[in-house]
């Protein structure tokens, strides 16, 4: 089963510093033998750390979403001086809204723990913190109500692209296809026909081979669904 993956920069000069500010700032969540751990919900990731990766700035800057606002200078001057990146690792479970809802959950107690940035590692799409924080409080709010919460989280992980053929990358973290518009539009327009054909009930039934070309994990394993208009 394809995992729910977010990478997380920071200054951290040890692992341990992590799970310190987390104490700090009273987070449920806390790292165990047994894996990343909500004490309050008893919701599970898998936490790994890498050392520094060279060139993660420019990496970073050229996978952002040219309908959201560019990192700042001070962002990219903060992801050039990282020192350590967690990885967070969801499994979908039973139910795929609530299980990336989880794991959002746990991307986020590492933002909370000192964490610069979130890479959608499906998607390339990537948040300075603070923009993160912010769209993880509509999900919050969604509460229960499923197709609000599809909405707030869609917008926390798909990443757009624009020109002859509009579409979207990431729709695999909702368990969904990504989609494709068959002709250019102006962002704006595209940007609205995408978000209501994400929110169209059909579209596993409607899915094709994902045929785009792209590398995994963006490759979406669920396909596309093609929009002629």
């Amino acid at each position: 089963m394809e995992q729910l993956i977010f990478n997380l920069p920071g200054d951290w000069t040890h692992p341990y510093l992590l799970f310190r500010l987390l104490e700090v700032v009273g987070s449920p969540w806390q790292g165990t033998e047994d894996g990343f751990i909500d004490l309050e919900t008893g919701d599970r990731v898998t936490l790994a750390v890498g050392r520094r990766v060279e060139h993660l700035a420019e990496a970073f800057a050229s996978a952002t979403d040219p309908s959201r606002t560019p990192l700042s200078d001070a962002m990219l001057e903060a992801l050039d001086a990282h020192q350590l990146v967690f990885q967070v690792q969801g499994d979908r479970g039973d139910d795929e809204l609530l299980g990336l809802r989880a794991t959002l959950r746990a991307t986020n107690a590492v933002v909370d723990g000192g964490a610069t940035a979130v890479q959608c590692v499906q998607s390339h799409l990537v948040h300075e913190a603070d923009a993160f924080q912010a769209l993880m409080k509509d999900v919050e709010a969604a509460g229960n109500d499923r197709e609000a919460l599809k909405q707030a989280m869609y917008r926390v992980v798909v990443r757009y692209q624009f020109g002859k053929q509009p579409m979207t990358f990431g729709m695999s973290y909702l368990g969904l296809p990504d989609l494709v518009v068959l002709k250019p539009m102006i962002a704006d327009r595209a940007i609205g026909r995408l978000e209501r054909a994400a929110m169209e009930p059909d579209l596993l039934d409607r899915a094709v081979e994902d045929s785009r070309g792209l590398p995994e994990p963006v490759r979406n394993p669920y396909g596309v669904v093609i929009i002629s208009a």
